[in-house]
């Protein structure tokens, strides 16, 4: 959820943002840059359930404890929207795998990956209170090889859509889970992972619920997929959106929410550092209220 960067240079606000996102201010992993990601097979659509199969599974068949006390973070694996094979981690509720729990996708910020320390905060938040999260490495990040520049994740159209695209197939995945209730999914994401996740959720309806944490606007790099537009046509669905005091960014998209949504401001930066626990607390709140448990 936090952004990383190294360097004496001080810049404020959106142009901070941008500058971190655009590369002005030095990554602190190395990257290389790939142009785009490599196109979806003749004929198949994101959205196909086939996407979505484990590699040597078949689909909601993989086993999981029958009783447990205890949050479980099983690794897993499943077949991404461009035919590789996808990383992540599936975070179950303790109890009976025969109980139906709704399914939440965990996303993180541009310098993250599948082990952000805020992502699994919220996915144990979410898991401890009866929900089942999944999180995963986008193109380019984490086990997912090679990499890909950061700049590229926000300005090339290409990756843009490989990116969401993933996020359809992954709710494939976890819609076939025996512990997901397939009528009751919903999407939390923060900065970058709540610009993609809000643009996912335009284009999936069976995203019920998704709260959006200090959601990035960058309105003119993705050509049509602008999250500050987007956000109108999702929230007549419902919608948390979470700002902080310090950041620029989130108003210039959660102001552009429905009147059904709601808001939450924390006296915090973009990175919320000091606020996240309790950012997941509202996310898992918010998810209670329009989702059950």
């Amino acid at each position: 959820m936090s952004l990383c960067y190294t360097g004496s240079q001080v810049v404020s606000g959106c142009a901070r943002l941008l500058a971190v996102l655009l590369g002005i201010l030095p990554a602190c992993a190395q990257e290389s840059q790939v142009s785009r990601g490599p196109p979806r097979p003749a004929g198949q659509s994101a959205t196909d359930a086939q996407d979505a199969v484990a590699p040597g599974t078949q689909p909601g068949v993989q086993p999981v404890s029958t009783a447990t006390t205890q949050v479980v973070r099983q690794k897993i694996q499943f077949r991404g929207s461009r035919g590789d094979t996808v990383p992540g981690y599936l975070w179950v509720p303790p109890g009976s795998a025969a109980v139906r729990h709704p399914g939440i996708i965990v996303m993180y910020g541009i310098t993250g990956n599948k082990d952000d320390g805020g992502v699994a905060e919220a996915s144990q938040i979410l898991a401890k209170s009866g929900f089942v999260a999944m999180t995963l490495d986008w193109p380019g990040t984490g086990d997912r090889l090679p990499a890909i520049k950061k700049s590229d994740r926000v300005t090339n159209p290409g990756i843009k859509d490989w990116t969401v695209d993933d996020y359809g197939a992954a709710l494939n995945w976890l819609s076939t889970r025996p512990e997901v209730d397939p009528q009751r999914l919903g999407y939390a994401g923060a900065s970058m992972g709540a610009m993609t996740g809000l643009v996912f959720a335009k284009r999936d309806q069976r995203v019920r619920a998704i709260v959006a944490m200090v959601p990035l606007p960058v309105p003119i790099l993705w050509g049509g997929d602008d999250p500050s537009l987007a956000i109108r046509d999702v929230s007549p669905r419902p919608v948390l959106c979470i700002m902080a005091t310090g950041d620029a960014a989130g108003p210039a998209v959660c102001n552009n929410a429905g009147p059904n949504s709601e808001k939450l401001t924390f006296p915090d930066e973009h990175e919320l550092s000091n606020s996240r626990v309790q950012a997941a607390n509202a996310a898992r709140d918010f998810f209670m209220r329009q989702l059950g448990r």
